[in-house]
């Protein structure tokens, strides 16, 4: 079969590797001259390990992450919120902090030995004949067909609306600014930790791994901080002096964590959609990872996500014997409950973490630790946590298409 996977992400790059060992001919389609990745951590889920141990990178992955046993969120006036614990899900439950570029070093390196045909600078515009799918390009040269096109092209999909024309993605109001910075392994400890000033300002720090030959034990960890996307500008102006004294004002241990910061050009920020796009396709096109589901960042289920997706899209083609229509029905029926929850959660969730409204700060430092007091409910919030939850009912994701975004998102 050919097969067209278009943006080198980690839903790209998880799809290209899955088909390529299935004996696949793989062309993976990438607009930029070179890659890397953007921003300074992530967060696999025990759904996102379990998908690198499909494709057998987990082993390479975890060691050079930081495992993390819990997540742990207080108030500034020293409320604990959150209290997240993975053993309490099973006993040898976790998460994984990593750097971007060991996920991404992890999934790029073997697409070459795969057989995968990785073509640079090489952007598509949109998609012909979904049923026997060509691509594009800028130059109005078209590429294929193939019997397959995954467009796989992040939340800001140039293709999703060729392969889903009703496809919606409004932007959150809120992003979030991050920086990578060094930390006392011993001082953190498996947590990825946040602190909560109302719902305006959420400041938190994710252990990503250890520094190399570093004779003072410290570990790289992922520094985020919560910011309205019209207040960029303000932020930028304000420099490295501001954003320290912003963030150690919510939580003083800010400020030596930002300390060997040297400029705010080493500061990301990033935007979110929520991305409406079912069924993810059409003919024999289909959308994956945030070109087909993005949402708020609020579980950090993208990577997680965009792995499972990977991976579940080439065992339902091995399974339905390469039957196309087939195998896109299934990967979609499989795939559909999962995502559902984790979209629908985060949809809901957000204004509780990022909102100028204090009524929403007010519901969340109520009812979460009510919910952890819970015993079914703390263990359906390790579910969600952990990305194993489904929605336990019909979809909802067609009733969010015309919902408008809540008060914060």
């Amino acid at each position: 079969m050919k097969v067209a996977v278009v943006g080198c992400g980690i839903a790209g790059m998880a799809s290209a590797l899955a088909f390529a060992r299935d004996g696949h001919a793989v062309t993976l389609f990438e607009r930029f001259a070179a890659v890397k990745p953007v921003g300074a951590g992530l967060l696999l889920q025990p759904s996102g390990l379990a998908a690198l141990q499909t494709l057998g990178l987990r082993e390479e992955v975890e060691s050079s992450g930081s495992r993390i046993t819990r997540l742990e969120g207080h108030t500034t006036r020293g409320k604990r919120i959150l209290d997240l614990q993975y053993a309490r899900l099973t006993p040898n439950a976790y998460g994984l902090g990593v750097r971007r570029t060991a996920l991404f070093d992890a999934l790029y390196v073997p697409l070459a030995k795969a057989g995968v045909d990785i073509r640079f600078n090489a952007q598509m515009l949109r998609i012909e004949s979904p049923d026997r799918p060509v691509l594009i390009d800028p130059q109005g040269e078209a590429h294929g067909p193939f019997d397959l096109i995954v467009a796989a092209d992040g939340a800001n999909s140039v293709l999703r609306a060729s392969a889903q024309p009703t496809a919606r993605a409004p932007i959150y109001r809120w992003g979030a600014a991050w920086a990578t910075v060094t930390a006392d392994a011993d001082a953190w400890d498996g947590a990825l930790r946040q602190t909560y000033h109302s719902a305006r300002h959420l400041v938190g720090v994710l252990p990503t791994g250890p520094l190399r030959d570093d004779p003072e034990n410290r570990i790289s960890a992922a520094f985020f901080w919560s910011l309205r996307v019209q207040d960029e500008a303000a932020f930028r102006t304000a420099g490295l002096s501001g954003f320290r004294k912003a963030a150690s004002a919510v939580w003083p241990e800010a400020a030596k964590l930002l300390a060997d910061l040297r400029s705010i050009e080493e500061v990301t920020f990033s935007t979110y959609r929520h991305v409406s796009a079912w069924p993810w396709g059409r003919g024999a096109v289909v959308l994956l990872g945030d070109a087909a589901h993005a949402a708020s960042p609020v579980l950090g289920h993208g990577a997680n996500l965009s792995l499972a997706d990977g991976v579940a899209l080439a065992r339902a083609f091995r399974e339905e014997r390469g039957v196309i229509y087939r195998a896109l029905s299934a990967y979609r029926r499989k795939r559909r409950s999962y995502v559902s929850w984790a979209q629908a959660i985060s949809w809901l969730l957000t204004p509780l973490f990022q909102s100028r409204a204090p009524i929403f700060a007010i519901i969340r430092d109520r009812i979460i630790p009510l919910a952890r007091a819970i015993g079914p409910l703390d263990r359906l919030m390790l579910n969600t946590l952990a990305g194993f939850a489904r929605m336990p009912i019909p979809s909802i994701t067609g009733l969010l298409r015309g919902v408008r975004l809540p008060p914060g998102a």
